[in-house]
């Protein structure tokens, strides 16, 4: 019984470690991106990729002016590509 109580705390640990890593992570890009485009309101946030790869890209929908894009950025929240997002994805002007 003790050394079950020990294995579920353990993974309640292990588990609550890597969500707050993730969310610190998340948080993080989204403070990158937000330098340097102050004008967008960042409404969703994507890690490509999986856990143990050795480069990290973020997917991110951001809204400007009353239009969502879609950018991606690197590990550092560079924004390395962007397009619209949306039904007005004919219109590729202008973009974060």
């Amino acid at each position: 019984m003790k050394n079950t109580l020990y294995a579920l705390l353990s993974l309640m640990v292990i588990t609550a470690i890597i969500f707050i890593t993730v969310l610190v992570r998340q948080y993080e890009i989204r403070s990158a991106v937000l330098e340097q485009e102050k004008e967008v309101q960042i409404l969703s946030v994507v890690q490509l990729g999986r856990w143990g790869e050795w480069f990290q890209e973020y997917s991110l929908i951001v809204e400007e002016d009353g239009r969502r894009y879609r950018i991606w950025t690197d590990g550092d929240g560079k924004i390395v590509d962007s397009e619209v997002f949306g039904s007005d994805s004919g219109n590729n002007e202008g973009g974060p």
